[in-house]
């Protein structure tokens, strides 16, 4: 059941290219309840990406809050 689960959470798992050359990843649950998959899932994320792979990677809500947190808008 749990296998099911993981697996409905990382479908929801997509890269997207931000400015600069970094790339965002961002885990979304697909049902309730999955959100502790979510953090495991960033966490297994982090892991993969350490050492030099992970300087261009932003893993996450919370990391990408604190990369946006001293940007301005550009319209």
């Amino acid at each position: 059941m749990v296998l099911a689960a993981t697996l409905g959470v990382l479908v929801a798992l997509a890269p997207a290219a931000l400015p600069g050359g970094k790339t965002l990843w961002i885990v979304e649950p697909l049902y309730p309840g999955q959100q502790l998959l979510v953090t495991r899932s960033e966490e297994a994320l982090a892991r993969l990406m350490a050492g030099e792979a992970g300087t261009d990677q932003i893993i996450g809500k919370r990391a990408l809050a604190a990369f946006l947190a001293d940007k301005r808008p550009n319209l």
